[in-house]
């Protein structure tokens, strides 16, 4: 029970009477301070009660002496204690006033009372109330640890917290279902409302705590922790405010559920196992329809939506190490993308599974078209690039058909695969993204794509470096531009009879006749081929 400025009122002894700010005298008190300063509140923190004999305000006009209550009003002060035979008899006029319209309480102490004799009696219940708040606090955690060595589960351990602190509350995962409520929970905070306020005011880091009033009574929402990520959300209830016994043993119990959640991902790594032995199977196309739906349901997905196959992978091992911390090996970087793509998933309502596989973060995931698939596969990427992880992404389609899910798994590893290397752009890739003569070049082995590249342009660059001439630009231009003269020269900067007679030349070089769609065509190719051996060459460095 917090000690208020009527508690103190009320100690016979003191003989204490209050003259003005009646309606706060429910104000709690967190300590006493004595000044004779004019302005003491630079030196408080707030929650004080001010003993004075009023020197500082002695001679004072009605303006000061009511900006006097003001100060301590606005700095958040518990209350004033006015002693009475020194530079004032009575409160003044003004002060009361003041008091009055701030509902901020002052008391007047007869000359007889010792300022410290105040102190004294209210050091005395502070203690006191301290004492009585650890033997509270210590008889909740004593309860809350027997019931977690018993393995008496969740829900025993919330229905134990709220017999004995009058709070209800529910317990989330990281998907929004409810893993545990305190009898009578669901009536006081309705679990659909309660995840929407969890997901609005989920900041973009771990650590957070807001506390929510309405005419409904008191919110709060706190992170359960297990290894410095979110494990689940914890929703509490309460009719009246919050007190200081209420935020001590919340940490009881949020510590208490994180051990026991911490017990819970050895399942989850078992679930995690079965996911890869899942993957295993549907890359080697042993699974019929049947079991993979039967598989699917095991791992709580694909009831009712498509399911996406998101596969992130690191760039390069030293980079991914330096963002995961120092020391940290590849291993434990990619255990970081894993543990940052779950974050992001669960921060939507589609259900999900994630884990590390084949060297790579793999993610099944319900979204309804490609469109909702890369928007939250952006939002993994840009997670990613926040934590300073070095990663891409390769994206399947979403796919209905279970026998499809194969086909997406594939797609996003190839794209993956792919994508640095054939020079596209962006942290996250699809099949849809490379385009045709991507996907065959990046098919190509480098020995295979050099030949070709050499053997159409190599006689076109060999006459740039003899004569510093811009053959094989001129070229990318003119077939960017799908052979139009005009615009092709403007782009150059050049007169169209000098890209006419560059075209020739490059045609007497080659034997290849650039009216023809076919030679086009090889030398586009061959032009692609280039960036596609850069891209490798550069991923590579």
């Amino acid at each position: 029970m917090t000690t208020t400025v009527a508690d103190l009122l009320v100690i016979e002894d003191l003989s204490l009477t209050l003259v003005a700010g009646k309606d706060g005298v429910g104000r709690p008190i967190r300590w006493a301070h004595v000044s004779e300063l004019e302005d003491p509140t630079p030196f408080l923190r707030g929650g004080e009660v001010l003993l004075t004999t009023g020197l500082g305000l002695h001679g004072a006009g009605p303006d000061r002496q009511a900006r006097f209550v003001e100060q301590l009003a606005g700095a958040r002060l518990a209350g004033l204690g006015l002693g009475l035979g020194f530079g004032f008899d009575v409160t003044p006029a003004p002060l009361v006033a003041a008091a009055d319209e701030a509902a901020f309480p002052v008391f007047e102490v007869p000359y007889e009372v010792p300022f410290i004799a105040i102190t004294e009696a209210l050091f005395s219940r502070l203690v006191n109330e301290q004492y009585v708040l650890l033997q509270r606090a210590g008889a909740v955690q004593q309860t809350l640890s027997r019931l977690l060595l018993e393995g008496r589960g969740l829900e025993a351990l919330l229905g134990a917290y709220a017999r004995m602190t009058g709070t209800r509350a529910l317990l989330f995962d990281l998907h929004g279902e409810v893993l545990a409520a305190a009898p009578g929970a669901t009536r006081a905070l309705d679990p659909r409302a309660s995840w929407a306020e969890v997901q609005r005011l989920r900041p973009e880091g771990n650590e957070f705590s807001p506390t929510l009033s309405d005419g409904e009574g008191h919110r709060s929402l706190l992170p359960i922790l297990v290894g410095g990520a979110p494990a689940g959300f914890l929703v509490m209830a309460r009719a009246e405010r919050t007190e200081p016994f209420h935020q001590v043993v919340v940490h009881h119990l949020a510590t208490a559920i994180a051990l026991d959640l911490s017990k819970a991902q050895a399942v989850a790594s078992t679930e995690r196992r079965l996911v890869g032995d899942f993957l295993d199977a549907l890359l080697e196309g042993d699974l019929s329809s049947d079991e993979i739906r039967r598989r699917l349901r095991f791992l709580g997905l694909g009831e009712s939506r498509p399911l996406a196959v998101l596969v992130g992978r690191l760039e390069t091992p030293a980079g991914a190490a330096g963002a995961a911390g120092d020391g940290a090996d590849p291993e434990h970087a990619l255990e970081a993308l894993r543990r940052l793509a779950e974050d992001r998933l669960s921060r939507r309502a589609a259900r999900y599974v994630c884990n590390v596989h084949a060297g790579a973060v793999v993610a099944l995931l319900e979204a309804a078209d490609l469109a909702e698939a890369r928007g939250i596969a952006e939002s993994v990427a840009r997670g990613a690039r926040t934590r300073g992880l070095a990663a891409r992404f390769g994206l399947g389609a979403p796919e209905a058909d279970p026998k499809g899910l194969r086909r997406g798994y594939q797609e996003a590893r190839f794209a993956l695969g792919t994508a640095a290397s054939a020079g596209a752009h962006g942290p996250v890739a699809t099949v849809d993204d490379l385009g045709s003569h991507r996907l065959l070049l990046a098919l190509q082995e480098d020995a295979a794509l050099e030949a070709f590249s050499r053997g159409l342009l190599g006689p076109i660059r060999a006459y740039d470096e003899r004569q510093h001439g811009e053959l094989v630009q001129s070229l990318r231009v003119f077939l960017e531009h799908n052979g139009n003269w005009e615009s092709a020269a403007r782009a150059l900067a050049v007169h169209r009879h000098t890209l006419r007679y560059r075209i020739r030349r490059i045609a007497e070089l080659t034997g290849r006749n650039l009216d023809r769609a076919a030679d086009r065509v090889e030398f586009w190719l061959a032009l692609k081929a280039d960036e596609v051996l850069a891209g490798r060459r550069a991923a590579e460095r």
